[in-house]
């Protein structure tokens, strides 16, 4: 199949040699009128990769319609024709339609084809470009959260439960990319790959940690945004990181001086997450958890506060608790109490949602590790 492009021009004669020189090598929508162009982009299923348009047409011209199309279709390549040629009307073109080419009427068929020609190889290159970096991205996102996954379980099952929490403020905050909220979330915990385990596993428990100890873990955001900082696109994710334990009153005392709305939404939503995961995790119920914040409100942007209320007054919703065999574990599922050895070792935290790699391990700790009788999950509806 050939590439899609647009013709536009008042002129019907004009479209019709176009689409006698170019039916063959090229699927073409030939339109006559600007207005009803702009609604082919908004309905059309397949992608239009280039549009060629004259640039004097009643109603609106060349300029205005190419900027028009840049918003409602930024990746398709646009072309101005004009019989018109002053360089005033051309570096206008340019600059306020991010026109690819401006090619003056009459234009010979070779170098019109020519110009298409470039600028689907433009659209092409793009795009794949843009497909290649979000695949890329998306393998580092998953490399990653491997890694901690099978470093510190217990930390991946935090980073986990942040997730499905975090997701939940920024639905009820109206947040416009809640990806970049539960990856941070999900990333949140990463430092601890640098951190001994046993100090990990004091600190989990609750255990009284030395000052030295304590200024390590107080460290982690900082490590996490190193660890992130240079990987494209995640550069606000890392400084959002940096924040998740930033007080919104800036009482805590720590370096970087933003306070309040100057800090990153995103890590203002890490701060709510993770202090009320921590206090629930603890054994704090959701209401309690939730008055214990709203007694320490200065510390939580007021919005994200209300947010999490919101989002934890449904939990639990859309899931149904169930006691199963180790064996029957899937995942999706999520583990509505610690699983512990026949010692009581502590083998996967509660609020974890079981994933390949989390099933995989806990089946190689059954092996090993004796565990005996059913584990208590929460089991989603359409599972």
């Amino acid at each position: 199949m050939n590439d899609l492009i647009m013709l536009l021009d008042d002129d019907v004669n004009v479209l019709s040699g176009y689409k006698r020189n170019f039916r063959n090598k090229y699927d073409i929508i030939d339109v006559s009128k600007p207005d009803e162009a702009i609604k082919i982009f908004s309905k059309h299923d397949k992608q239009i990769k280039v549009v060629v348009s004259d640039y004097k047409m009643p109603g609106m011209d060349g300029i205005q319609f190419l900027y028009l199309v840049k918003n409602v279709s930024p990746d398709t390549v646009r072309i101005m024709l004009t019989g018109y040629a002053e360089l005033k009307t051309a570096v206008k073109a340019v600059n306020e339609g991010n026109i690819f080419r401006f090619l003056t009427k009459p234009c010979q068929s070779d170098i019109l084809a020519a110009a298409i020609d470039a600028g689907i190889s433009q659209y092409n290159l793009v795009t794949v470009e843009r497909e290649v970096l979000d695949k890329t991205l998306k393998g580092i996102i998953k490399v990653l959260t491997d890694i901690l996954a099978a470093v510190n379980p217990v930390y991946y099952s935090k980073a986990s439960r942040l997730r499905n929490f975090a997701r939940g403020v920024a639905e009820a905050l109206d947040f416009e990319k809640i990806w970049e909220v539960e990856i941070a979330a999900l990333l949140s915990q990463i430092g601890i790959v640098t951190f001994p385990p046993e100090l990990l596993d004091k600190a989990f428990k609750g255990n009284a940690l030395s000052e030295q100890e304590n200024q390590m873990l107080l460290s982690l955001p900082l490590v996490g945004e190193t660890l992130l900082k240079n990987i494209p696109r995640l550069e606000q994710i890392a400084e959002s990181i940096f924040y998740q334990h930033k007080r919104y009153d800036g009482s805590d005392g720590t370096t970087r001086n933003k306070i309040g709305e100057a800090i990153p939404l995103i890590g203002r939503i890490l701060k709510v997450v993770d202090d009320y995961d921590n206090l629930v995790s603890h054994g704090a119920s959701n209401p309690e958890a939730l008055k214990i914040m709203q007694d320490h409100s200065s510390y939580y942007d007021p919005n994200v506060l209300v947010a999490l209320k919101s989002a934890t007054a449904s939990e639990g919703k859309g899931y149904v608790l169930k006691s199963i065999p180790a064996e029957d574990l899937k995942p999706g599922m999520i583990i509505a109490e610690n699983i512990n050895d026949s010692n009581g070792q502590l083998l996967l935290a509660k609020g974890n949602e079981i994933t390949n790699i989390i099933l995989f391990r806990l089946s190689n700790s059954f092996v090993f590790r004796k565990y005996d009788g059913n584990i208590k999950v929460f089991v989603p509806l359409n599972l």
